[in-house]
């Protein structure tokens, strides 16, 4: 292993997951959007069952899942949309023996992402170890997939912006998606990675061996990804799509003559293909009876979306069941670092790359619109502000790349100073947001802050303060990761490229 690749890929990895599984091992079961149905798909599917057998009245999928699990549904049904509430009202999350039947809204979902982490369900009756099992699955690949696309952006940019950008994408509201039982969060990092491979091969060094490492990233994301939620396979193709058209004529000459450019589009290709085909056999969603949405004009939802998309908390945090947002101080930090790599992009970039720029900005807004247009006759307005994470990550790289490419020249004064200010401001964003979410679960989102971590309602296991600090502590490992890289490498971002080995 290289040394590079340690730094840019192995301990930000290790860093990434350290906070994905504080988040992990702090939510309560149940403790974020649709994570019953998810659980109990994942625990289905881990046993065999690809497919319900039958639907409740809602039209929703019947699993036959281990006891355990059985009555997931009911585990949030006392403090879900009730941020007063703690989630000390949670009762029958005992070990249970035999089977039992319950209901999933994901029972269409294709099964890549539950076979994947929903074996744990297979090996204890205990649902506390089986859910943890399952998020922290999870979130190890997460976790990869985004190291991976911070290990792309140094390729591109260096350390030092490559981290900046990090910082702006990897908010809180992604690393609680992580440690879900959820694939939003595997497609969001997926489709990050994806991008700023694809990216890497058109601003990064002239391609030579260097690029099978980007080329196998664009094949393997290109299909995971597809295969996770219905919309996904869309996702590919408009990050795919974006990349190709930012490459420049001649570079984009002579990468399709190597064989492993094609390769890796015809293997992404072939996973979309076979989601799409999942898609068609299985369904489209669709709720039986009255449903918020179903019956509003086009001008109405027209008009919901847009404000949704534009200003949206979600990006930086809403978590719990989107009743415990990040607080106002996380929000502007973390928010201000993606609004000024748009800002930067629009100022400096000029010609195709500020077109492209532009197209990604229209494809963020417009897309979740259409999306929900197509889909409200029939599901009601399902959108949710997390959909759209992985539209704004899109933005917030393009605008960086488009940014960086102009302005290559441009040289930072004072890097150390500079990104131990700008990484403890990050931190703090990261810690603070993540000990209101545990004060809104332990004892309601008015209680005093210290309470959630000394004399807690509910507790997660071990307490609250161990895994505040775990989170603390990959904050302050990523910043002083960065600073080391900034104090040992030449002021110019692209004097030494890391590589993967």
């Amino acid at each position: 292993m290289r040394a590079s690749a340690l730094r840019t890929f192995w301990i930000p990895f290790l860093l990434f997951f350290a906070a994905s599984a504080a988040w992990a091992m702090t939510t309560p079961l149940a403790g974020s959007p649709d994570e019953s149905s998810h659980i109990i798909r994942a625990a289905a599917v881990a046993h065999g069952q690809i497919m319900p057998d039958d639907y409740d009245a809602d039209g929703n999928g019947r699993f036959t899942v281990p006891s355990a699990l059985a009555d997931a549904q009911s585990w949030d049904d006392c403090f879900a949309h009730e941020p007063e509430i703690s989630a000390v009202c949670q009762s029958g999350l005992v070990p249970k023996t035999g089977t039992g039947v319950a209901s999933s809204t994901a029972w269409n979902y294709n099964p890549l992402y539950y076979a994947v982490v929903g074996w744990p369900s297979q090996l204890t009756d205990d649902p506390h170890v089986i859910v943890y099992s399952m998020r922290l699955l999870s979130a190890l690949v997460s976790s990869a997939l985004l190291a991976l696309a911070y290990h792309f952006l140094t390729i591109i940019m260096g350390v030092r912006r490559a981290a900046f950008v990090t910082a702006a994408i990897a908010t809180p509201m992604v690393f609680f998606l992580n440690a879900a039982v959820n694939p939003n969060s595997w497609e969001i990092t997926g489709g990050i990675a994806l991008l700023t491979a694809a990216l890497s091969l058109g601003f990064g060094p002239e391609p030579s061996r260097s690029a099978a490492p980007a080329l196998l990233t664009v094949a393997v994301t290109g299909a995971l990804v597809s295969n996770l939620r219905s919309v996904s396979p869309l996702w590919v193709a408009l990050l795919g799509g974006l990349a190709l058209i930012g490459i420049a004529g001649p570079r984009l000459t002579r990468l399709t003559r190597r064989p492993g450019m094609w390769l890796a589009i015809g293997f992404a290709a072939a996973g979309m293909l076979l989601a799409v085909f999942w898609t068609v056999v299985v369904g489209s969603y669709a709720l039986h009876g009255e449903y918020t949405g179903k019956a509003w004009s086009t001008m109405r939802i027209v008009d919901f979306m847009l404000r949704r998309t534009v200003f949206e908390h979600a990006y930086v945090g809403h978590f719990g069941w989107t009743d415990a947002p990040a607080p106002l101080i996380s929000v502007v930090l973390i928010g201000g670092l993606g609004i000024f790599c748009m800002i930067a992009s629009f100022w400096l970039a000029s010609g195709r790359m500020i077109l492209i720029t532009l197209l990604s900005v229209i494809i963020w807004l417009a897309t979740p619109a259409a999306i929900q247009l197509a889909v409200a006759p029939a599901a009601g307005m399902i959108w949710q502000g997390r959909y759209s994470l992985i539209l704004y990550a899109m933005v917030v790289v393009i605008s960086a790349v488009s940014a960086d490419a102009a302005r290559r020249d441009v040289r930072l004064p004072r890097t150390v100073r500079l990104t131990v200010i700008l990484g403890s401001l990050v931190t703090f964003a990261h810690s603070y947001a993540f000990l209101t979410a545990q004060t809104r679960f332990s004892d309601g989102a008015e209680a005093a802050l210290a309470r959630s971590l000394f004399a807690p309602a509910w507790a997660p296991p071990a307490g609250a303060l161990p895994w505040l600090l775990l989170t603390i502590a990959a904050g302050i490992g990523f910043v002083a990761l960065v600073s080391r890289d900034s104090a040992s490498r030449s002021t110019d971002p692209h004097s030494s490229t890391p590589r993967i080995a």
